[in-house]
């Protein structure tokens, strides 16, 4: 599908910030389904494409491999690896961009450029930051996103991208009974 121009310009922030000397700290709000898997999708390519390594970190196995799956499907190329509880180790090593959960703390995954932290309210600070040394760039992505971040993009801590509209036309109807 076309990426909306939210989208669009999330993207553009998004890389803009990543191409500057210090490590990024930007948060992408969005509510589900308006699309930011699409955006740090794109983000990730791009950086793998540069020679660049993103994790992506998720709260779940099933949201791991779908999201896997999803990227898998549009950059066949990337060589995306899954990492979960369950999964064998091994790969997370050679490929470019890592979709995993919890499960990427106990294993040695090697250095990301980027790391993309989906869900940051089920993930405890010292997880994070045990994925995001000094120096390698973080995007923060939720619905929902914690009081704290909010407080740092609003107070210019933090890059802000917000997508409000879905990229796709749903018509709800409402039955009274």
């Amino acid at each position: 599908y076309e990426p909306t121009d939210e989208q669009r310009a999330a993207i553009a922030d998004i890389s803009a910030a990543l191409a500057l000397p210090a490590a990024m700290r930007h948060l992408l709000i969005g509510d589900v389904g308006c699309g930011k898997t699409t955006v740090f999708g794109v983000v990730a390519a791009a950086l793998a494409d540069a020679g660049g390594r993103t994790a992506i970190l998720v709260p779940t196995a099933p949201l791991a491999g779908q999201i896997a799956d999803e990227l898998g499907g549009s950059w066949p190329d990337l060589g995306i690896a899954c990492v979960a509880g369950d999964s064998l180790p091994g790969t997370e090593r050679e490929a470019r961009v890592v979709v995993g959960t919890t499960a990427l703390l106990h294993r040695d995954p090697g250095a990301f450029d980027l790391v993309v932290v989906d869900e940051e309210q089920k993930f405890g600070t010292d997880q994070k930051a045990a994925l995001v040394p000094s120096g390698v760039h973080r995007l923060t992505v939720s619905a929902t996103p914690l009081p704290r971040s909010l407080a740092l993009g609003r107070y210019g801590a933090m890059g802000v991208s917000e997508l409000r509209r879905q990229h796709v036309h749903k018509q709800i109807r409402k039955h009274l009974w």
